[in-house]
C-alpha cells in the first residue's frame, strides 16, 4: 500500500495517530506549499487591483460591475492577509515589484 493510500485508509477509519504521524512528516513541505498558495493569490489581486485601476482610468469607470469586483477582490485579499498573519506570524510578505502593460495579460479580457 503506497503512502498516500495509507493516508486516505488512516482518514476514512478515523486513525487520527496515522494520520497526526502523516502531518508531522510532511509538515516543512506543507507549510512552504500553504505560504506558496497565499502569496501567489494576494499577487494576483494586488495586480488585479492595479490592473482595474488603469482600466478604470481608460474606460472611464463606466464598467457597471467594477465597484463589486474591487471590493470582492479587497474582501479577498482581507481574507487571505488574515490567514498568513496567523499562521505566518512574523514572516515578510513581499509586494509585488510593479505593474507592467506590457505584460500579456495586461488588460481585461
Amino acid at each position: 500500500v503506497g503512502r498516500q493510500q495509507e493516508f486516505y485508509q488512516a482518514h476514512m477509519s478515523g486513525d487520527y495517530e496515522t494520520k497526526q504521524s502523516y502531518h508531522e512528516c510532511y509538515y516543512e513541505q506543507t507549510r512552504e506549499k500553504l505560504l506558496e498558495h497565499i502569496d501567489d493569490i494576494l499577487g494576483e489581486l494586488d495586480g488585479l487591483s492595479q490592473k482595474s485601476a488603469y482600466g478604470g482610468a481608460v474606460a472611464g469607470d463606466d464598467h457597471p460591475r467594477l465597484p463589486l469586483i474591487l471590493r470582492h477582490n479587497d474582501f479577498v485579499r482581507a481574507t487571505f492577509m488574515a490567514v498568513r498573519g496567523y499562521y505566518f506570524p512574523g514572516e515578510p510578505y513581499e509586494e509585488p515589484s510593479g505593474f507592467s502593460l506590457s505584460s500579456k495579460n495586461a488588460f481585461f479580457t
